[in-house]
């Protein structure tokens, strides 16, 4: 701060001092307390789509890899029934031969009064029992020498955990899909700060190579341990509107998470001094700096949300107000940065 005595001789009289200063005006505004993370698009973990393989078999061919799109439908490997498998296909097809073959005779035996009836029950079950055995092996398509396995859904394929030549045991996952539309973005966030962060917070998302919203979501859930690489929290946020287009899996975003919303009065931050008191402005009334007791609130940018006796349009001092004393004298030189 510059200090200059005033000119003149009532000044020289009265022994007193003139600070410069530059003053902004308070505004009323609606402020966003933010925090920002960095992280990359995912599939939404809840809507990942497993394929896993029908029967024991070989994988005999690949018709798709990590990172393309499939449609609804579309093949994605050719499996070949492992010898094991067809074997218990056709003794489960001379199980039934043999159950019904068996059934047929004790209904004569039973027409002919000549077998007991639980005798014939018996039968009957063991007949339905061959039956539903080889018709599950037939639902997995144990009867085929091959099976092709097709996409349940549209979708990109996330993750391949098989290649040609595999052998693949019943229900071992073929891949991961992803539908289009489930995509969700895993940013880290500073351990201080993940405190603040709750689940339904909006979240504005940006390719990090290419600031601006881009996107919208929602903060879907926060983790409740440190990352053991990153060092960092894992917040999940759900795209929820895409004014480019969905980014593809793996791209770098940054993610400005809106803590707090709330209308008040605001000041720049370089108005805002503390000492032993707490927080406090200079305001210009009358040619004067007054002191005045404020309490910080939410921030955004370089304003400052605060609460004390301070309507917008007031004169704030924003530069000069380090060595100001309550009820200096002060002349504002730079009207133009209000």
């Amino acid at each position: 701060m510059f200090v200059s005595p005033v000119n003149g001789a009532q000044a020289a009289k009265q022994n007193e001092v003139v600070a410069y200063v530059s003053v902004k005006a308070a505004k009323e505004e609606v402020l966003q307390s933010r925090t920002i993370g960095f992280g990359k698009v995912q599939s939404r973990p809840a809507d990942v789509v497993s394929v896993d393989a029908p029967i024991d078999s070989i994988v005999s061919k690949v018709y798709i890899r990590a990172g393309e799109r499939a449609k609804q439908g579309s093949s994605l490997v050719d499996l070949t029934t492992a010898a094991a498998t067809q074997d218990a296909y056709h003794k489960a097809q001379t199980a039934v031969d043999f159950a019904n073959a068996k059934l047929k005779r004790m209904e004569f035996l039973w027409s002919k009064r000549d077998i007991t009836r639980r005798a014939l029950d018996q039968a009957q079950v063991a007949s339905r029992d061959a039956q539903s055995t080889l018709q599950a092996l037939k639902q997995i398509g144990a009867g085929n020498q091959q099976t092709t396995v097709k996409s349940p859904i549209a979708g990109t394929i996330t993750a391949v955990s098989v290649s040609q030549g595999d052998r693949v045991a019943k229900n071992a996952k073929i891949l991961s899909l992803s539908p289009g539309s489930a995509l969700a973005v895993l940013l880290g966030v500073e351990p201080a700060e993940a405190g603040k962060v709750q689940p339904g917070m909006s979240v504005n998302l940006s390719p990090a190579t290419a600031l601006g919203v881009k996107s919208i979501g929602r903060v879907s859930a926060v983790n409740a341990v440190l990352d053991p690489q990153t060092r960092l929290v894992d917040v999940l946020v759900d795209l929820e509107s895409d004014s480019t287009g969905p980014q593809p899996i793996g791209t770098y975003m940054r993610g400005e998470i809106i803590l707090k919303r709330e209308r008040a009065v605001s000041v720049p931050r370089s108005a805002i001094l503390y000492d032993k008191k707490g927080a406090y402005i200079f305001l210009v009334k009358g040619g004067r700096a007054h002191r005045l007791d404020i309490v910080p609130g939410a921030e955004d940018g370089d304003r400052v949300g605060v609460t004390g006796a301070i309507k917008p349009g007031d004169s704030v001092v924003v530069q000069g107000n380090y060595e100001l004393k309550d009820g200096v004298k002060v002349d504002e030189v730079a009207h133009a940065v209000r």
